[in-house]
């Protein structure tokens, strides 16, 4: 079975230590911590998943946040696997990391965020395994969520209507 080496990018150091553990608990992953965007951009490390937490911050407020370190990697390296794993309740973040090439959105405010975070980890690694291209699931993702879209505003035109 292959190893995979998972980068994470969490200036929190409990909980990067936490995952980090859980991660390799299982035999499957190599883990590697970055406390900052900025850090992992400049090892230019070879990930097979990445994990990116929104708010980097906590050692310099000069520090880019995880969507713009989304950006700039995605710009490098289209394929890669990106978990966004935030603390945000905002759904416009969620939206927007997975419209920036996310593969998937893990919310720390959650009870069961490690789980949901190890099972999506797992589910990258078994997609890679299975050879299976994600872009189909984004692509189902963003189909999905258009027509949330178009139900949202049929909904305000009954309710515009109605009012009037």
């Amino acid at each position: 079975m292959k190893k995979y080496k998972v980068d994470i990018i969490e200036d929190s150091e409990i909980v990067a230590h936490l995952i980090k553990y859980e991660l390799e608990k299982q035999k499957r992953f190599e883990v590697e911590l970055f406390s900052s965007g900025e850090a992992y951009l400049n090892n230019d490390p070879q990930s097979d998943i990445l994990i990116i937490d929104f708010h980097l911050d906590q050692y310099s407020r000069l520090s880019l946040n995880g969507m713009q370190i989304l950006k700039r990697i995605k710009a490098i390296k289209l394929n890669l696997p990106v978990i966004f794993f935030s603390g945000q309740g905002k759904l416009n973040v969620c939206v927007s990391a997975l419209k920036n090439g996310a593969i998937d959105y893990v919310s720390k405010n959650s009870e069961t965020y490690l789980d949901d975070l190890l099972t999506s980890v797992n589910n990258v690694a078994n997609y890679q395994e299975g050879g299976q291209i994600m872009v189909l699931w984004r692509k189902a993702f963003h189909k999905s969520l258009f027509s949330l879209f178009i139900i949202s505003l049929a909904i305000a035109g009954i309710m515009f209507v109605l009012t009037y």
